[in-house]
């Protein structure tokens, strides 16, 4: 789910951003874009997965315990189309991505007209407290 969501907000969010520098007008406009993601889908999906990240490095430490498990893991951290990564490694990069959000939302922000920042302020505000909680 947590793939689809974000897959879903950078389609979106590109397919805009497109438009508006072929001067096209948008599909969506931008605000919309940030608004329905990051009040809706985005954020949710990112909240359940940071509350069951912990459950989920406890199990995958019980899997590895299996010699079957555990031979498959390390063949995977060799592959060359895994990045060489570990599945922990690869289980906290969404935990790494919600964190850069505020960031992303900030800098958008600052390029931004006045009536939009307080939206975009707003967003921003949600996924902090979001990460916060």
């Amino acid at each position: 789910e947590l793939n689809q969501v974000t897959l879903s907000f950078v389609t979106s969010l590109f397919s805009t951003m497109e438009d508006l520098l072929l001067r096209q007008t948008p599909s969506l406009d931008f605000i919309s874009v940030l608004t329905k993601h990051f009040k809706g889908n985005l954020c949710q999906s990112h909240q359940i997965y940071c509350l069951t990240y912990t459950s989920a490095i406890f199990y995958l430490e019980k899997l590895k315990k299996r010699e079957d498990f555990g031979t498959y893991l390390k063949w995977c951290e060799r592959n060359k189309e895994c990045k060489r990564l570990r599945l922990a490694e690869m289980l906290v990069a969404p935990l790494h991505k919600l964190t850069r959000y505020p960031l992303l939302l900030k800098n958008i922000w600052k390029n931004t007209d006045v009536a939009e920042k307080v939206i975009i302020n707003s967003l921003k505000e949600k996924v902090e407290t979001s990460i916060r909680e």
